[in-house]
């Protein structure tokens, strides 16, 4: 656990980690892996991902909104989507219709275990814009995984997260100001890894 705190903190001195029952250190990247990982940002779109329930509670139209926003400012990025839930329709609908600079998948969910912590590890940042104050157990498997959080001020994820140390988060409901630390990532992908 220590490879994490010094990895995703700056402050270790203050800082206890606490083991989360549900991730197996089995699951876990390495140190290695994530550098390699990074080594080739500033020559491919950076790789977001949403994965969660397809509510409007988890934020997934905040997050199309923001998408609006980057498509109209040319922002290169590439945004997926995973999940099912009362939104899949729109979010499906959304993805077909991309165009530009926003490249897009709807990905199929991936059961619980190797293969999908294989394909969370395969990007660089996790979208969180969730509404409610609950606290997501995708942002330790993020985490696990090396990726950055980008999510709203919600409570359950400022518990997780620290601000502009291992996540960027912006104001609950925002979509402008999601759009804006999406374009940030984007423009100083080495922000992701620091």
């Amino acid at each position: 656990h220590n490879h994490y705190k010094n990895m995703f903190l700056k402050d270790t001195e203050r800082v206890h980690v606490a083991a989360i029952s549900s991730l197996d250190a089995e699951f876990l990247i390495d140190e290695v892996s994530v550098h390699r990982k990074f080594k080739d940002l500033n020559e491919r779109k950076l790789r977001f991902i949403f994965v969660g329930k397809l509510i409007k509670d988890k934020g997934v139209l905040v997050l199309l909104e923001a998408i609006e926003i980057l498509k109209r400012k040319n922002v290169s990025a590439q945004i997926d989507i995973m999940g099912n839930g009362d939104l899949e329709t729109t979010c499906r609908e959304f993805v077909q219709a991309q165009n530009g600079s926003i490249s897009m998948s709807f990905v199929e969910t991936i059961s619980y275990g190797v293969d999908f912590f294989k394909h969370l590890a395969s990007y660089d940042v996790l979208l969180s814009p969730n509404l409610q104050d609950e606290q997501s157990r995708i942002i330790y498997d993020a985490f696990g995984q090396g990726l950055m959080i980008i999510g709203s001020d919600a409570e359950g994820l400022k518990e997780s997260c620290r601000n502009e140390v291992n996540a960027l988060l912006t104001e609950r409901g925002n979509y402008s100001a999601l759009a804006s630390a999406i374009e940030f990532a984007t423009k100083n992908p080495s922000k992701v890894l620091e």
